[in-house]
């Protein structure tokens, strides 16, 4: 059986901006006869760093953020909110402020620590978006 994240981005469902950046991916900047494959999968366009996406022309901040946004949805993810728990390498905690891509968590111990939102995970399994 085929992965799901094996599926063309043509069902991320695109605006056409975003689309075409990501299917003619060029290099700008210091070394622009760097040249890299365009990305046809879901899986290709997961892999792309926050430093490939804003490395790509046509690509700013609102594409970058549709495309974060789409491929969160495609996974089954939903942004963090107050008062949720969420699964972390020390355990489990409840969101109690949310700031700038970090969130504030409160242990059951009582103690607090702040983390980046991508770093946690929900105990269903469903992703995290910022």
């Amino acid at each position: 059986m085929k992965d799901k994240l094996d599926a063309p981005i043509e069902v991320l469902k695109l605006c056409r901006r975003t689309y075409c950046a990501l299917k003619r991916r060029e290099a700008q900047g210091m070394h622009p006869e760097i040249t890299y494959d365009p990305v046809l999968t879901v899986r290709q366009a997961v892999q792309l760093t926050d430093r490939d996406l804003r490395n790509m022309p046509n690509l700013g901040r609102v594409s970058i953020k549709e495309l974060k946004d789409k491929l969160a949805a495609f996974r089954g993810g939903a942004p963090l909110s107050l008062n949720e728990t969420v699964k972390t390498q020390r355990g489990y905690g409840e969101v109690v402020a949310i700031s700038k891509g970090q969130a504030c968590l409160r242990f059951a111990d009582g103690r607090l620590a702040v983390y980046l939102i991508t770093s946690l995970q929900r105990p269903d399994g469903i992703p995290v978006i910022d």
